[in-house]
């Protein structure tokens, strides 16, 4: 944990510890009605009673511990030192001269040694020089040695016996790929530069351990909105500030790089080399009122579930997140604002009250101003500062606003698993992003907008060169109506999962809606056959011989996570958020099977039929001409159903839209083959009507 220079100790606030301490500060129920005085040590955290030696003991009458203060009864004689030690602190030596009945004196027990708060923004390949302060002068006496827990801190060394350590953070092309675009640059935790030392404190047989966090940057959303006095990060140089005229300072350029400090609230307008203007608004956490569900704005957010991060302090400070919850640890993604950062944040705000959240053993403890700050609220996605520009708004789907607390291998995995996967690029092959049908599963904005779920209002789309796949948003609803594991969506499940249980597959749900075929398109009968490893897995989806429904067998949809049961992604080392990589896991088969069973292929056989079929329509050949692993509905047009011809072709795309069908559901794709086959084996429809089996767009 990082260490602060010790303050005056602030007032006790609740109930119990109130009427604790002021029965014994009080003297009451003293056994005796001899003049009693009394002695308050802070400690810099909780100590155990057992760990604490007082010396001479006789002149101690009474002595309890509460929480991180001890409270002792001496008998005022007007003489005596009294001497309060532990293992962590340095020696406290009280003087009792002069002391008088009802007098209460009060010492601080500091530490061996102060390593100061958390330095952040100390910019990439930034220069560090930390002088560590001795708690006392015996302290001054000991040695330091430093290691590296996280992160790597170039060119280390150390100075007088280890008080002084110097040495230089990541560089930018140790922290990015670049070039960096010309542009607000997203900067989540794995891109801080972030380095944690150990600090171990000896001399003789004692010892002490601190941690110090140095961070080469601010973290960033992305988002045009900033907070004040925390650095943002601008691709490339040559940036021009244009708003505010009077504070030229504030933006400066480095070797690949700009760093803007906005040091007041307000607008702040750059202008890239390109000549594009980026608007941004800062403003201090403190300072943004918290009405955002009042009339005329977002009221209709009111009636929202709160889920866990609503709240997720003061189940911390509350126990509920396990005994060894460090609220200083946590108070960068469960409270407001950049820890070390001037922002107006919980950290910041807390260091002017002098609180230390360490010592808060309730959160109803915490001052009003802290609650306001704490836990994960509107804020905490969206940023201070005003409302963006409409080009600007699409900014808040992107990843990388929940980058700014989940992206932090090895601990949290969850963003760099899913960059690693499919999903984070599934745009990139799109003619048009901005078509609808198919940005609705191509896309984060175009998902949103097929579901258009209340809470999500109609947007247009983002702009050109922005839309790159299916963000955190498309799976996960932070405004939902109604509590549901890790905030998963609830869309509208698609026709070939129609029959399942409203509870089953409650992580697997948000899936089904892009892995399966949409229904049969109008009067006109028209069907496109699309992802369809959902439908594939669940046995449904196709067209039987006689033209109705082919509901098959599907071993797998017993699954209790269905889709996540299998694509629980590789071996990575996150200790959270692996399955966010959704790579299906070889490994997990053999929770049912002592060995995986053979997956065959029908690929072959089905693009062999469909060369049968190319021969009677020639539309058709286009799809027997593909590349190997290519998605047959990008080149394919609308099929009309009604015709057996129709229902065939549909049935063998079906089986090669899902690569993974030999393992997903080997006998509900043969099915597929066999129908197909006994179509083709059938009396032919009409000739006048096999042409209008495949229409073009």
């Amino acid at each position: 944990m990082r260490q602060r220079p010790l303050r005056k100790p602030r007032r006790l606030r609740a109930a119990q510890r109130g009427v604790t301490a002021t029965l014994l500060l009080a003297g009451c129920a003293s056994p005796s009605a001899q003049p009693e005085a009394h002695v308050v040590v802070d400690f810099p955290a909780k100590v155990r009673a057992r760990d604490i030696e007082l010396a001479p003991r006789t002149l101690a009458k009474r002595a309890r511990l509460v929480g991180s203060q001890l409270i002792v009864t001496v008998t005022p004689s007007g003489s005596g030192r009294l001497g309060v030690r532990t293992p962590d602190t340095c020696p406290v030596t009280v003087d009792l001269t002069n002391l008088t009945h009802g007098e209460t004196r009060r010492e601080v027990a500091r530490r061996w040694i102060d390593v100061g708060p958390p330095r952040t923004d100390l910019g990439p390949g930034g220069k560090v020089r930390i002088e560590v302060r001795p708690g006392c002068s015996e302290a001054a006496n000991g040695s330091i040695t430093w290691s590296a827990l996280e992160g790597k801190l170039r060119d280390m060394r150390t100075e007088r016996r280890g008080f002084v350590l110097s040495g230089s953070l990541p560089t930018l092309p140790e922290l990015f790929q670049l070039p960096l675009p010309h542009a607000l640059v997203p900067v989540s935790p794995r891109h801080q530069g972030r380095v944690v030392l150990e600090a171990r404190f000896t001399r003789g047989a004692l010892s002490q351990v601190a941690k110090l966090e140095l961070r080469a940057l601010s973290r960033s959303r992305g988002l045009p909105n900033i907070p004040s006095s925390a650095n943002v990060l601008l691709g490339g140089t040559g940036w021009q500030l244009l708003e505010p005229e009077r504070d030229p300072g504030a933006l400066q350029s480095h070797d690949g790089y700009s760093l803007l400090r906005p040091t007041h609230a307000g607008r702040w307008l750059l202008r890239s080399p390109e000549g594009t203007e980026l608007s941004l608004r800062s403003a201090a956490y403190d300072q943004v009122p918290l009405d955002c569900t009042r009339a005329a704005c977002h009221e209709n957010l009111r009636g929202h579930a709160a889920g866990k991060m609503s709240d997720v302090l003061v189940r911390g400070l509350g126990g509920q997140l396990g005994a060894d919850y460090a609220p200083e640890c946590a108070l960068g993604c469960h409270t407001l604002g950049e820890p070390g950062v001037p922002d107006g944040g919980f950290q910041h705000v807390a260091d002017m009250l002098g609180v230390d959240v360490n010592q808060v053993g309730r959160y109803a403890e915490l001052p009003t101003a802290l609650q306001r700050l704490s836990n994960v609220g509107c804020l905490s996605c969206h940023g201070p500062g005003a409302i963006p520009e409409p080009s600007a708004r699409s900014s808040i789907l992107q990843s990388d606003v929940c980058a700014y607390c989940h992206d932090a291998p090895p601990r949290y995995g969850h963003v760099a698993a899913w960059q690693a996967s499919e999903m984070s690029r599934a745009a990139r092959h799109l003619p048009d992003p901005t078509r609808k049908d198919c940005a609705r599963c191509h896309t984060t904005w175009g998902f949103l907008e097929g579901e258009a779920a209340a809470e999500t209002p109609a947007r247009s789309a983002p702009p050109a060169g922005t839309a790159h796949g299916l963000d955190c948003v498309t799976c996960h609803d932070v405004h939902q109506r109604e509590a549901r594991p890790a905030l998963l969506r609830w869309p509208t499940l698609p026709a070939s999962a129609s029959h399942l249980d409203a509870g089953q597959f409650t992580t697997s749900r948000p899936c089904l809606t892009c892995h399966a075929p949409r229904p049969a398109l109008g009067a006109e009968r028209q069907a496109w056959p699309e992802a369809s490893a959902a439908a594939i897995w669940l046995g449904r989806g196709g067209f039987a011989r006689t033209a109705g429904p082919l509901t098959g067998p599907a071993p797998h949809a017993t699954a209790p996570e269905g889709c996540l049961s299998c694509h629980v992604g590789s071996a990575s080392g996150f200790e959270r958020g692996e399955n966010h990589g959704f790579q299906a896991n070889p490994a997990a088969c053999q929770r049912c099977h002592e060995r995986p069973p053979p997956a065959p292929n029908y690929a072959l056989e089905a693009r062999a039929l469909l060369g049968r079929l190319g021969e009677r329509v020639p539309a058709l050949r286009q799809l027997t001409t593909q590349a190997e692993g290519t998605a047959p509905h990008r080149d394919a047009g609308q099929l009309d159903v009604s015709t057996a011809v129709g229902r065939a072709a549909y049935n063998l795309l079906l089986l090669l839209e899902d690569p993974a069908h030999g393992i997903h559901n080997p006998d509900y794709a043969k099915l597929l083959l066999d129908h197909s086959e006994g179509m083709l084996r059938s009396t032919y429809e009409p000739e006048a009507h096999e042409p209008e089996a495949l229409h073009d767009e």
